[in-house]
This record gives C-alpha cells, structure tokens and sequence, in this order.
C-alpha cells in the first residue's frame, strides 16, 4: 500500500470556541494497493463518512433536545440546519 493522491480539501464543523462555531479543513489522504490497484481514503476519526459534522456535534444537539427548545434554534445555535437537527433525533442508532 502506497500514498495516491489527496483528495479536495472537506470542512468539517468541530465544536465550539468562545462562543463560535469551529470549523476544521482537512485533506483526506488517498492509498494504493500495488498488487490489486484498488484505492481506499481513510476515514477521519470523530466523522462519519459522507458526513461534515462530527459526532461530538451530533451528540450536543441531542442532549440540547432534552431542554425545551425549537429545532431551529438548536439548529442557528450550532450552526446546522433544523433538516440535520430533524435528521439526528430520527437516528436509529446510539452515537
């Protein structure tokens, strides 16, 4: 396995800071296998694949569904959309 290629770089939104969203721009690094030429772009740890908001994210917007608050300002306060704050209360699956 050998380093292809970087792939366009994905901004990610992280966290808070002082009351200001942070946001992460990372460039994903690509691999090649030499004997079967298959490529594969490891994913980001903390991020699910496809996705640009990370799992700590998701999980403060879930604990922010506990108050009693409108979707869309749970959705202005974490610089989301009240589609993706929708989204995560309808998850299947523990984060």
């Amino acid at each position: 396995m050998v380093k292809n290629s970087k792939t366009p770089p994905v901004i990610i939104l992280c966290s808070r800071l002082d009351e200001k969203p942070l946001f992460m721009e990372v460039r994903k690094q690509k691999f090649i296998w030499k004997n079967c030429r298959l490529t594969r772009v490891f994913p980001i740890s903390g991020v699910e694949e496809h996705c640009s908001i990370s799992n700590n994210i998701k999980q403060q917007i879930i604990v922010n569904f506990k108050k009693n608050t409108f979707m869309k300002d749970t959705a202005f306060y974490y610089h989301s959309s009240s589609i993706l704050s929708k989204d995560i209360l309808n998850l299947p699956q523990v984060l």
